[in-house]
Formats: structure tokens, sequence, C-alpha cells
């Protein structure tokens, strides 16, 4: 009887050890697949709100000047969004590319590749 415990308990720690980088993979595409999602939300908030900023001008309710300076605002800021979508769109990429090749995915934060690689240089 002593021995069926044995063998269970090993199969259990086998089985645990196993399937711990394949979990950490799927948690690590799931948080990143959240982020895209999020991200593709303040994306289209943010379009939406370019887009009413234009509607308010065209219709007198804004300035050429204060629209110039809320346009300004709102496509830095939609500019931001999009660099850090590129991003965490990589950072998914990769988590799948790893998942699919049974690695354990890059931590978050770690580039993937960096904008100077997509990029020519302007020198």
């Amino acid at each position: 009887m002593l021995q069926y415990l044995l063998v269970l308990a090993v199969l259990a720690i086998a089985l645990y050890v196993i399937s711990v980088p394949l979990l950490s993979a799927r948690r690590a595409s799931a948080i990143a697949s959240d982020d895209v999602r999020a991200l593709e939300a303040a994306r289209d908030s943010k379009l939406q709100e370019i887009r009413d900023a234009e509607m308010d001008m065209r219709t007198g309710k804004l300035s050429d000047e204060d629209y110039q300076a809320i346009d300004t605002t709102l496509r830095s800021e939609a500019v931001q969004i999009l660099e850090r979508l590129d991003d965490a769109v990589a950072h998914e990429d990769a988590a799948r590319a790893a998942e699919a090749a049974g690695d354990t995915p890059a931590p978050r934060g770690t580039p993937v590749d960096s904008a100077d690689d997509r990029l020519p240089s302007a020198r």
C-alpha cells in the first residue's frame, strides 16, 4: 500500500513540474490579450474624441485656436496609445510563439523588437 502512495506522489509531482511552464505561458498570453483589448478600446475612444472635436469646430462650438490646442493634445495622446498598443501586440505575438514552442514567454516589459529595428534611421 505504501508503494502505491509513493508512486502516486511521484506522478503528482511529475505532473506538476510538467504543467507549470504550460500554464504560465497561457496566463501570460491571456494577460497580453487583455492588455491589447484595453488598448484597442482606448485607441477607439481617443479617435472618437478627435472626431468629436472636429465636429465641434465645424459647428462653431470651438474656435480655431481652441480646436488646435485640443487636437494637438488628443493626437499626442493617441500616438502614445498606438505605441503602447504596438508593444502589447508584439508581446502577445511573442507569448503565442513561446506557447507554441513550449517555452516560457519573455517577462513583461522585455522588448521584443525595438523601434530602431522597424524604422530606418534618420541620421
